[in-house]
C-alpha cells in the first residue's frame, strides 16, 4: 500500500534517461510492498505507480552508495 492509502497495481522504475530498469506487478494490493533496488547504480530514478483506480503517480528518488 502506498503512503496515500491508494491500492497499487504496478510499479515501474525508470532511469534518468527514461529507460525502464525494473517492473513489478502488485499481486496483493492490500499489503505493503518492498522493492529491492540494491542492484541499481548511483543516480536519479523515477518510480511510476499505477493505482487500482487507473491513476498514475511518479516519484523521483536518488541512489547514492
Amino acid at each position: 500500500r502506498s503512503t496515500n492509502n491508494k491500492r497499487m497495481r504496478m510499479i515501474e522504475i525508470y532511469s534518468a534517461i527514461g529507460s525502464s530498469v525494473h517492473r513489478k506487478d502488485v499481486l496483493n494490493p492490500s499489503l505493503l510492498e518492498e522493492l529491492d533496488v540494491s542492484n541499481l547504480s548511483n543516480g536519479v530514478y523515477f518510480a511510476k505507480v499505477l493505482y487500482e483506480d487507473g491513476q498514475w503517480e511518479t516519484k523521483r528518488f536518488t541512489i547514492s552508495k
